[in-house]
């Protein structure tokens, strides 16, 4: 999952430390998805939740997931951001 998303935002640790901050957050015993579901239900929904949320977005960045994007971003010189928006 972090994988996914750490190519779909060009490379950037800084938002998927905040993914993850943000996942410990909802899954843990007194996170959000606890207020909402209760027991079993929670148990179920978090690892459903990770594998729809993570195709979904695989999908929707399938562009940056190929080999030649990963070598356009391995060209470009340490922190130049700007041509990575492409």
């Amino acid at each position: 999952m972090l994988a996914v998303y750490l190519r779909g935002t060009r490379d950037s640790v800084l938002l998927v430390a905040l993914l993850h901050s943000f996942f410990n957050r909802t899954s843990n015993d007194n996170g959000i998805a606890a207020g909402l579901l209760d027991g079993d239900a929670r148990a179920l929904a978090m690892p459903i939740a990770v594998i729809v949320l993570t195709a979904v977005t695989a999908v929707v960045i399938r562009r940056r997931l190929t080999r030649a994007y990963r070598a356009v971003l391995d060209a470009l010189p340490a922190g130049d951001n700007h041509d990575r928006n492409q």
